[in-house]
């Protein structure tokens, strides 16, 4: 019987996240993101785990995900987080394509094909 090899998953420090200072509050456990990261203020605030984002591993992979809905689709960020598919799509894109144009056609696409599942919720 094969077992599979799990490596242990390195968490980031909240230290190492400087970049969500400008965009919100962290309170307790929870990240509130308020302002773009042009300082324009969102409509609705985006409340996210801070655990969900610590568990990210990469501080690149989450300023790539938050940096690519914040503007259009801030509301999609707690679900890209809480969606490991999806989050592995992301460290994909990132890594492979060097976040370049699929910072605005990958994550934002992926809106596209989850909006029958969101309206579902």
């Amino acid at each position: 019987m094969a077992t599979e090899l799990e490596l242990p998953q390195k968490h980031l420090q909240l230290s190492e996240l400087s970049f969500l200072d400008q965009l919100g509050r962290v309170e307790g456990n929870r990240i509130t993101l308020e302002r773009s990261f042009r300082g324009y203020n969102l409509k609705t605030p985006v409340a996210l785990p801070l655990e969900r984002v610590l568990s990210l591993g990469q501080k690149g992979l989450a300023l790539y995900i938050v940096s690519s809905l914040i503007s259009q689709r801030p509301k999609l960020i707690p679900w890209v987080l809480d969606n490991r598919t999806v989050v592995e799509m992301a460290r994909y894109l990132l890594r492979a394509r060097s976040a370049s144009k699929c910072k605005q056609d990958g994550l934002l696409r992926i809106h596209e094909h989850a909006q029958p599942l969101l309206s579902k919720a």
